[in-house]
Order: C-alpha cells, then sequence, then structure tokens
C-alpha cells in the first residue's frame, strides 16, 4: 500500500488556484444555482478562500457587489487581525516577576498575602557558590 499524501484529504476544489476556481464556477453556474442567503460567505466556504478573495472572483463571475459591502469584510477583517494581536501579545508578554527590597524573585503570596521566594541575600550566596565553582586549581583571580 502506498503512503497518502495530507493533499489528498483535502477536497480538490480547496486546493485549486484561481484560475481554475473561476472556472469550475463557471462550468457549474455557481451563482444560478446557489442562491445562499449570503453568497459571498457561501463562494469562502466552498473553495477555501478568505472574504476578500471571494468578493474578488465573484465580481469576475459578474456579480455586482456594493463597495459598501467590501469595506465592511475590511473592515471587520481589520478587526480581527487585531484581536488575534493582542491575544497573542498577552500570552508571549506573561506579568514580569515580582522584586522587593527583601525579595529579588517572588514566586508567589501565601493565603495570608506574604511574599515568597529568593532574598537578595540568597541570590548573593549562589553567586558566591558559582564564583568558587568555576575557580580552577592553581589559577588566581
Amino acid at each position: 500500500m502506498s503512503k497518502r499524501n495530507n493533499c489528498d484529504k483535502i477536497p480538490r476544489r480547496k486546493r485549486m488556484t484561481r484560475e481554475r476556481r473561476l472556472q469550475s464556477a463557471a462550468s457549474t453556474d455557481f451563482l444560478k444555482t446557489h442562491q445562499a442567503k449570503d453568497t459571498i460567505r457561501h463562494y469562502a466556504r466552498r473553495y477555501g478562500v478568505d472574504l476578500l478573495c471571494a468578493v474578488t472572483e465573484l465580481r469576475v463571475l459578474g456579480m455586482t457587489i456594493s463597495p459598501e459591502c467590501e469595506e465592511c469584510l475590511k473592515k471587520s477583517r481589520k478587526g480581527r487581525i487585531e484581536q488575534k494581536r493582542m491575544k497573542q501579545e498577552k500570552n508571549i508578554f506573561p506579568a514580569e516577576p515580582d522584586s522587593d527590597e527583601i525579595f529579588a524573585y517572588i514566586a508567589g503570596y501565601t493565603a495570608w498575602g506574604l511574599p515568597y521566594g529568593t532574598t537578595w541575600k540568597e541570590l548573593e550566596k549562589f553567586a558566591e557558590a558559582g564564583k568558587r565553582l568555576n575557580r580552577r586549581p592553581g589559577v588566581e583571580a
């Protein structure tokens, strides 16, 4: 048995180029046979394209689409892009760790609201121990 490609699982109409999509839609009389409430969205879902691409291709096929409708689609697309960017920024940059005059790093807070974590003194001890471990015998620093 031969190994199947991933593209074999995707329907052919969603793998078509623009030229092929237009040819397919024209040969099947898409505009006449698909009298959906929202033809733009239906075309976009059927051929796996975004809404603005669907508007362009439906205009080529002879459908009249108002410029207001296209502007509305552009605004909604910009809004979705902005929401996605904000969500990614929120996930990428978590809140910075806390520190104060006692703690170098505050890992969290107890049930009573007291901080716990690594103190500045402990951090200095770790740094001293690290320096001692990195020294070579017989070499003065």
